[in-house]
């Protein structure tokens, strides 16, 4: 369990958490960018897909904020794992064609869980 609490490897989640702002923040910017860009072919789209979009852009800006916190407050890496599992709900729920990406995020988080107790 020390090794969870020694300063190489919260040094090393403060590093993963300001590349995921970055990260998260382009997601988020490309997102915003396109919607507004492309405001015409998203209103002939049906009001899921662009309730995705809004989604996608209130959930990386919200993530952001987790992360940045992570930064300063790495032995808070709990939150990770709260992230990977809201995430993994998402991705398994609203891409039906592709939720390749659910199963790893519920195993980070399953994983960040188990190391903290819970």
């Amino acid at each position: 369990m020390s090794f969870f609490y020694s300063k190489k490897f919260l040094k090393i989640i403060s590093i993963f958490s300001s590349i995921s702002v970055l990260l998260l923040l382009f997601r988020a910017g490309h997102r915003t960018f396109n919607l507004i860009n492309n405001a015409s072919d998203f209103l002939s789209e049906s009001h899921f897909q662009l309730f995705k979009y809004y989604f996608v852009i209130i959930e990386s800006i919200v993530f952001s904020g987790i992360f940045i916190f992570l930064i300063f407050m790495p032995e808070k890496f709990i939150l990770i794992g709260i992230i990977s599992l809201c995430y993994s709900f998402d991705n398994l729920l609203t891409n039906y064609q592709l939720p390749f990406l659910g199963i790893p995020m519920f195993t980070l988080c399953i994983t960040t869980f188990a190391v903290r107790g819970f």
